[in-house]
């Protein structure tokens, strides 16, 4: 039958109206620097020196890339954050995303993996691969990357408190695929500060942790050149309710307590700082993100030269990746966030990032779909391909507005690395809960903005379209729910089969080696897991010798 013309008629939302008084509004950036004029001229920039400030691409400071072609001559990586259920689950989704554009592998694993505790665990048994893939021994490792050759694909993932364990396994993993550790390449985020100051999935108080993460940095040095042993990661504080700035400036703080520990056991800062690598956040206002940006870079560059003596320019590289602001995203009107995610890589790319990380349209609500997945890497491939950012190195360079307020970043980064010094040091200011009540406070003051409507959010306080009046509908990730419960009877049945005397030998070993802090204890976790040890065994052991941590009263 064929329909009348007023019957095809489409319906359309209601949306809220908004008020646009230009009057009220207040001009700052996401970080809260005040923007003086209306626009900026050369007087802005009066004896600012391009030689000094700028250089060029590929040298010091390196504010306009660390390459001097930079992706003329090779494009940044996309990558994205997957990871879910078992092994077999998310090598399947890795597979899947290869054929629609990824370039490199972005692992995320579940909470039970990250903390170190085991998936029957009352505190572990419903979050088994919910929010990441289950990793609990070396066999899931090799699940997990079967078919995947472990010397030509980059992998990255945010393990933290459990860094050493996801190392041995993956080293493990790779030897089984004949590839020796010296072939390894990519990256794990060993950054426990971090997940003290912010993200929460620590396990050790900071100083066992931060030995944990320096021999991490230690084996790979003498054993995986080609690896990453660290990204110190601004984005889960900047997460957090940290300004992008604060972020910044607190990451550096972090990095230079891993780069301290490593000087202290003999090595020099030559050896140690080209293996550092960095995840920096992008925002929706890509001229910030473009700026800080350019700003870390110049600031790392300098810290590196000045502070630390390094001579070899690779020390001075910040080598980042970067991932979109995920706090900006909304659960309400979705694809919205297809707008913002397009922004959080223009910003990168503009930036020149040398890996960019986007999160997918409905990750504010759900694990995505392959829908959501498919248009993330999409819109990265369009902004690389067709968008012409990727034409020239810099394009930015020599905007009055850019340059001011690459600089305007890199001044408030020095003056809270500053504060930090004044505190003690990081670990000091850490331990006394400084860092954690101004990334709070800095939270609220975030969320009242929003709240106030004194900061515009496009489908939550402006512009709002009344779902029950034909708000966007969208798909969700359907969980299977026995997940879990086939990873415990998986888990159950390598008990089993296991030497049980082999491992409990390598556990004691582990035990007595943690006792001496000469030790380095990569080996030693190592030969667990050769036995089949499960990172929450490991973790049970080193928890006996380092304890676990307590938060700050008041914090």
């Amino acid at each position: 039958m064929t329909r009348t013309a007023s019957s095809q008629k489409p319906k359309l939302s209601k949306i809220e109206s908004a008020e646009n008084d230009s009057s009220s509004r207040t001009f700052v950036t996401r970080s809260g620097i005040d923007l003086p004029a209306e626009h900026f001229t050369a007087e802005t920039l009066r004896g600012w020196d391009p030689a000094q400030k700028l250089g060029q691409p590929g040298e010091y400071p390196y504010t306009r890339g660390i390459h001097a072609d930079m992706y003329r001559k090779r494009p940044w990586t996309i990558r994205h954050n997957a990871g879910f259920g078992s092994g077999e689950n998310t090598n399947a989704l890795f597979k899947y995303l290869f054929k629609n554009g990824l370039t490199g592998l972005n692992l995320a694993t579940d909470l039970p993996t990250q903390m170190g505790i085991e998936p029957d665990d009352p505190r572990g048994q419903f979050e088994a691969g919910r929010v990441g893939v289950a990793l609990s021994t070396l066999e899931d490792m090799e699940r997990l990357y079967e078919g995947i050759p472990l010397d030509q694909v980059s992998t990255s993932t945010a393990h933290n408190g459990m860094a050493i364990v996801f190392l041995a396994q993956y080293v493990l993993a790779a030897q089984a695929q004949g590839v020796p550790p010296s072939a390894i390449r990519g990256t794990v985020q060993n950054d426990i500060l971090k997940e003290i100051l912010a993200r929460g999935t620590y396990i050790f108080p900071p100083r066992p942790s931060i030995r944990l993460a320096a021999d991490v940095i230690e084996w790979c040095i003498n054993n995986a050149p080609k690896f990453n042993p660290i990204s110190v990661s601004a984005c889960h504080m900047q997460q957090a309710g940290a300004t992008h700035i604060q972020s910044f400036a607190y990451t550096f703080a972090n990095a230079q307590v891993y780069l301290d520990e490593l000087i202290r056991r003999g090595y020099s800062v030559d050896q140690v700082a080209p293996l550092f690598s960095f995840l920096i956040p992008s925002t929706v206002n890509f001229f910030e993100a473009a700026a800080n940006h350019r700003a870390a870079r110049r600031l790392w560059a300098s810290i590196l030269k000045e502070k630390y003596g390094a001579k070899d320019p690779r020390s001075w590289m910040l080598r980042a990746a970067t991932a979109g602001d995920q706090t900006e995203l909304t659960a309400a009107q979705p694809l919205n966030n297809l707008a913002r995610i397009t922004l959080h890589c223009l910003g990168a790319a503009l930036g020149g990032s040398q890996s960019i990380i986007l999160a997918a349209y409905d990750e504010a609500f759900d694990i995505p779909t392959e829908k959501s997945f498919r248009a993330t890497l999409m819109a990265q491939n369009i902004v690389q391909r067709e968008s012409g950012v990727a034409d020239v190195v810099d394009p930015l360079a020599g905007s009055y507005y850019v340059e001011w307020l690459t600089d305007r970043s890199e001044q408030e980064m020095r003056a809270i690395l500053q504060k930090i010094a004044d505190a003690g040091g990081m670990v000091k200011a850490i331990e006394a809960g400084i860092v954690q009540r101004d990334i709070a406070r800095q939270a609220y003051e975030e969320e009242r903005r929003i709240q106030s409507g004194q900061k515009a959010r496009v489908g939550v306080n402006c512009l709002v379209v009344k779902e029950e009046e034909g708000g966007m509908e969208h798909e969700t990730f359907s969980v299977d729910p026995d997940l879990g419960r086939r990873h415990i009877e998986r888990l159950k049945e390598i008990r089993r089969q296991r030497d049980q005397g082999r491992l409990t030998l390598s556990l004691e070993g582990l035990k007595k080696a943690a006792a001496d802090e000469s030790q380095n204890l990569v080996p030693h976790v190592m030969e667990a897991v050769r036995c089949m040890a499960t990172g929450g065994e490991i973790a049970g052991v080193l928890r006996e010798v380092f304890g676990t941590y307590k938060p700050p009263t008041g914090v």
